[in-house]
């Protein structure tokens, strides 16, 4: 007898391919059914989902929290800019602490991977709404 989910790939890809509209139609009608509507309704979730969160102007909302406002400044701000952003708000803001000289001194994984560093750097310093309000848009 299995334990857990001690399935071989061979056999998870097979109950995949099965549940595939086309292959079930083969086998059974009511089974073809059901995957279509297992894959409709799950499209439809990812649908509404992306349609509720998506960001459409270019300025932040009038009622944002701090999730939204950081995933504003990564989705519309330009690359580079979010790039200099944590050291120009240490800058403009005055923040200080431990973590000053990591920000103040990029290294090349932090040019490498600009939005991990912008949210490491929200969560090292405990950016909220407010300092992104002051730093500006």
């Amino acid at each position: 007898m299995l334990q857990g989910c001690d399935l071989p790939m061979v056999c998870v890809r097979e109950i995949l391919n099965n549940l595939h509209p086309y292959y079930s139609g083969c086998i059974d009608k009511t089974q073809a059914l059901r995957s279509a509507n297992i894959i409709r309704n799950a499209v439809v979730k990812i649908q509404r989902w992306y349609r509720m969160y998506r960001l459409e102007d270019d300025t932040p909302p009038e009622y944002k929290t701090l999730r939204v406002l950081k995933r504003f400044y990564v989705v519309k701000y330009k690359e580079k800019w979010l790039r200099e952003l944590p050291f120009r708000m240490i800058l403009k803001l005055h923040l200080g602490g431990v973590h000053t000289g990591k920000y103040l001194n990029y290294t090349d994984g932090m040019i490498g991977s600009t939005v991990r560093t912008f949210y490491q750097f929200c969560e090292d310093f405990n950016v909220t709404t407010d300092n992104l309000d002051v730093y500006g848009w």
